[in-house]
């Protein structure tokens, strides 16, 4: 398993990726008016345009996609996702390491992002803090998220 930046050819990968995580995975989390609007926040097209204002990574298995995350110039980490049938094999901490490594080459003191309320443990694991959990209108639905920091 590699981590790598994004390719525009990784776009339609990235988002069926996105797609399984919000429809299986956060099925019992999120509303689904809050998944579509996720799911259409995150099409190969979207992803393309965040490239330009993130730096996105991918995480690949024998030539093939299996996580994509991102982390902006301020140091909070977006779209964490890992295909769920490669959950529990160290892809989303190696993808996180890397997003945390590039934090610190820009000099960043600390790290943060908005959790899904599933991913909470995961993120604690990797010495986040929760700062609070918070619950807002979003398009035509809610979203709730924890925010997390991690000073580095």
């Amino acid at each position: 398993m590699k981590v790598r930046f994004f390719r525009p050819s990784d776009g339609r990968r990235c988002h069926y990726i996105i797609k399984k995580c919000l429809f299986t995975v956060n099925k019992k989390e999120d509303s689904l008016a809050t998944r579509k609007n996720l799911a259409k926040n995150n099409t190969p097209k979207r992803l393309l345009e965040k490239n330009s204002m993130e730096k996105i990574y991918v995480a690949e298995d024998k030539n093939k996609v299996v996580g994509i995350i991102g982390i902006d110039d301020v140091g909070i980490i977006h779209h964490l996702f890992v295909d769920p049938r490669y959950h529990g094999k160290g892809i989303g901490s190696a993808l996180l390491q890397k997003t945390i490594t590039t934090a610190k080459k820009h000099k960043l003191k600390k790290v943060t992002t908005h959790s899904s309320i599933l991913a909470d443990g995961f993120y604690k694991k990797h010495g986040f803090k929760r700062i609070r959990k918070h619950t807002r209108k979003w398009l035509n639905s809610k979203i709730t998220y924890i925010k997390m920091e991690k000073k580095i």
